[in-house]
């Protein structure tokens, strides 16, 4: 931690013009980022563009004293305040260099990675029959091609650790007018996706169908690489679904900036 020479590899990372970070310059970003001594801004956290809050972390100029912190020594609290991260090129830039959700933090700290847990993710692209195509109507949405078996139950602590449930229980009390959000994990081994969660919001729940991918998919900001996000569909009891607030102590301090 707080490591000077990742932070000359930042320097000479965020160099490179954005059109050609490919996915060594990703990897090579992760695995300096975490220890890397950078600076925390003034002020430290900002609403982005996306409604989101980020702790602002900033490289210092080179050859100038800083006060050192690093993203691995802030981790903790952003994800418990609900909170992603953004890294600056220097303290007075304008635009970041590279934003990380809260899920990939949490990634991060509990996979020590930032893609995730290997056990929500598998290659189906190869598969002689497969279960899900794309909507020849919808390019963005997957249907089922035969009928096939998928487990409902509840999420645990591995799944959906507490500042998560809190995060998601703020998001969509005050985001989506849900009084008493409920959710369930939904486990379908032939997905490339296998475990999912469920929200307690049917299709038609939405006034404007055109708002319902937009909607689902600010959700996966809270979660790590490769869980995804899917609605209740009418097969389900709304009471086979966990209490959202269950999941969290209701003594945590509240989400704000």
């Amino acid at each position: 931690m707080f490591d000077l020479g990742l932070t000359s590899r930042l320097h000479q990372l965020f160099e490179v013009p954005r059109g050609g970070r490919d996915r060594a310059w990703n990897a090579a970003f992760f695995a300096s980022a975490w220890n890397a001594s950078m600076e925390i801004g003034d002020p430290p956290f900002f609403e982005g563009p996306d409604g989101f809050v980020y702790g602002r972390f900033q490289l210092p100029h080179p050859g100038t004293p800083f006060d050192s912190n690093a993203l691995a020594n802030q981790a903790q609290l952003l994800v418990e305040r609900g909170f992603g991260a953004a890294i600056f090129a220097s303290p007075d830039a304008n635009e970041p260099e590279y934003v990380l959700s809260m899920g990939v933090i949490d990634s991060l700290l509990r996979f020590d990675g930032w893609d995730g847990d290997p056990l929500d993710r598998q290659d189906v692209a190869d598969a002689v029959d497969p279960v899900f195509v794309q909507d020849a109507t919808d390019p963005g949405r997957l249907v089922a091609t035969r009928d096939h078996e998928v487990l409902i139950g509840r999420p645990t602590a591995a799944i959906l650790p507490p500042h998560t449930a809190r995060a998601l229980h703020h998001h969509l009390t005050r985001g989506w007018g849900i009084t008493d959000p409920r959710i369930a994990l939904l486990v379908d081994p032939s997905a490339a996706a296998p475990r999912s969660l469920m929200i307690d919001r049917r299709r038609e729940d939405f006034p404007d169908a055109t708002q319902i991918e937009p909607q689902v998919r600010m959700l996966l900001w809270y979660l790590p690489p490769h869980i995804a996000v899917v609605l209740r569909p009418e097969t389900v009891d709304l009471a086979e679904m966990t209490p959202l607030d269950a999941l969290f102590s209701p003594n945590q301090p509240e989400i704000s900036a």
